[in-house]
């Protein structure tokens, strides 16, 4: 006792109890909590700093924000068939990369060998993987077509898509 007032051990301060509960400690006897309880939280990724009020979380969720992998490759010295946009068909040199741990809705790839240059480009149109665009070209040469799932395809794990370039080093961007 100090003052004639009974000192409990501890060392909770009301901010540090949650709303509607109650505690004793220090010379708080009895004392009212006064932290929010928040519940749980879902935090998508932003361009900016966020800020989430004080108090308890039950539980945080963060969503993934964009994911993008990048690598070397070099492109077939074989071709396979693609699928043109016109429904035709094509022989075209191709890369092949796995590994990927998200399925992306853009890929660059770009092929410099000596005076040719390559590219190659692949846009997600729906999701499920196939009638998505590509669009390859050189620095004389442009086709365009669609990713059939089979010669051409995009998942979760990896990619496989058209060049016009053959036996040519080159770097892949992927993004989600």
């Amino acid at each position: 006792m100090a003052n004639g007032q009974l000192i409990i051990p501890g060392t909770a301060s009301p901010s540090d109890v949650l709303a509607t509960k109650t505690f004793s400690a220090g010379s708080n006897y009895g004392a009212a909590g006064t932290m929010a309880n928040n519940g749980s939280l879902t935090v998508n990724p932003a361009g900016s700093a966020q800020t989430f009020g004080a108090g308890y979380y039950s539980g945080i969720t963060v969503n993934p924000g964009s994911q993008k992998a990048s690598g070397t490759t070099t492109s077939s010295s074989g071709q396979l068939t693609f699928l043109s946009h016109n429904y035709s068909s094509a022989g075209l040199y191709y890369i092949t990369v796995s590994g990927l741990s998200f399925q992306p809705s853009l890929i660059v790839i770009e092929f410099h060998n000596g005076s040719a240059f390559g590219r190659t480009i692949y846009s997600q149109f729906d999701g499920d993987g196939t009638g998505d665009f590509i669009k390859t070209s050189t620095n004389t040469s442009t086709w365009m077509g669609y990713v059939d799932g089979s010669s051409a395809y995009v998942n979760s794990s990896g990619f496989q898509l058209p060049t016009y370039v053959s036996a040519s080093p080159g770097t892949w961007y992927a993004y989600s």
